[in-house]
């Protein structure tokens, strides 16, 4: 499903190279307890977790870290419940201090990828002590009509790992997410 983008050296382009190299499919792996959120490889010296779970927050945050964009993550937060956390912090004045910036919707999310800023897509579980999820939105060449239907093209760490799926596909383990327009789209300039 990735998007063959004709963009030459342009931003859009090594956006989505930087994400590629993480290799999302490899690590960040689903029921692990231990994993470094950097690398997303297993790492039997870190304390457990509260709860064995997704790495979806901590895939996010790793990226932010490689692309120079802060966005929350551990030692600041714990890995425990880290998605619903970094969507309140987007939300926060500390947030956009931090030059984050509240998109509309999937389309104009999916155009921002487009123009190499980088867009995450979240979801803050409304009951208390429940994982919410956390995805970075790729550039896409996917029309107004799919972008309708299905949402933007994803990237993601979460019970599947994803190169490239769907916001309703990867927001699927949350129900009300993406039927009920409950998904946030946040947006931060690149500097390359």
């Amino acid at each position: 499903m990735l998007a063959s983008l004709a963009w030459g050296d342009g931003n859009p382009g090594l956006l989505l190279e930087k994400l590629r190299q993480m290799d999302v499919m490899h690590h960040w792996v689903a029921g692990m307890e231990r994993i470094d959120w950097r690398s997303g490889d297993p790492d039997s010296k870190l304390p457990a977790r509260d709860k064995v779970g997704t790495h979806c927050s901590a895939f996010v945050a790793s990226a932010g870290e490689r692309l120079g964009i802060y966005i929350l993550r551990p030692p600041e937060h714990k890995p425990t419940f880290l998605a619903s956390a970094q969507q309140d912090w987007l939300n926060s004045p500390e947030g956009r201090d931090a030059g984050w910036e509240r998109v509309d919707n999937a389309r104009e999310a999916r155009d921002r990828a487009n123009e190499g800023q980088w867009v995450v897509a979240s979801w803050r579980n409304p009951v208390v002590n429940k994982p919410g999820h956390i995805a970075i939105v790729l550039p896409s060449n996917w029309s107004d009509e799919r972008v309708d239907q299905e949402g933007c093209e994803i990237m993601q760490a979460g019970r599947n790992n994803y190169l490239s799926t769907s916001l309703r596909q990867g927001f699927a383990n949350h129900r009300t997410a993406f039927e009920g327009h409950e998904i946030q789209f946040h947006a931060h300039s690149t500097d390359f």
